[in-house]
């Protein structure tokens, strides 16, 4: 059996596990590619935030990968993708402070004329190289900041949405660099 490679890939309707292998063929390798597990992702209204239904999402991952064990997959390695401005932030016992805010919240908007007002948007393009878009990240924490909300204060990690799967799966709390930065 060749070896497996699974990825968990989350869009902003739906997500999927994926299986793929190479498989020798002449002189080189085929890729091979075999959906293992589909499933719907809804964000949800709670309160007065549009958030992501994580431990769905969560529970959805986990089913495709023990789908990939049941069929008897050689599974060598596991990748996570996800949209790339959400966050969850943890606190001081390893814990999710609230549900993830999608990023379809409208909670950040104006954000980025706030922050035109009071830094450099050309400067922060300098140092960041991201669009000026009222979804990304940094304009969900002025969001945050400006309505007070509490999560900031008892945050003591923020972990991207791929970082964030990947800390409930292996209890490691790392940013992953691509995705960080």
């Amino acid at each position: 059996m060749n070896p497996t490679y699974l990825a968990a890939d989350f869009g902003g309707g739906s997500g999927r596990v994926i299986a793929g292998s190479l498989r020798p063929e002449g002189k080189g390798y085929c890729l091979e590619l075999k959906e293992i597990h589909r499933f719907a992702n809804r964000p949800v209204q709670m309160g007065d935030y549009f958030v992501w239904d994580f431990p769905s999402l969560y529970a959805d991952m986990l089913e495709g990968f023990a789908k990939a064990a049941r069929q008897g997959l050689d599974v060598v390695s596991v990748g996570i993708d996800t949209w790339g401005v959400d966050f969850g932030l943890i606190d001081s016992t390893g814990q999710l402070a609230g549900m993830p805010v999608c990023y379809r919240d409208t909670h950040t908007d104006g954000m980025p004329e706030i922050f035109a007002r009071e830094e450099s948007p050309q400067a922060h393009y300098a140092e960041a190289g991201i669009q000026v878009l009222p979804i990304n990240t940094l304009y969900r924490l002025m969001a945050m900041k400006r309505a007070d909300d509490p999560r900031l204060d008892i945050a003591r990690r923020l972990l991207f949405t791929p970082d964030l799967l990947t800390y409930f799966l292996t209890g490691h709390e790392i940013n992953e660099y691509t995705i960080a930065s």
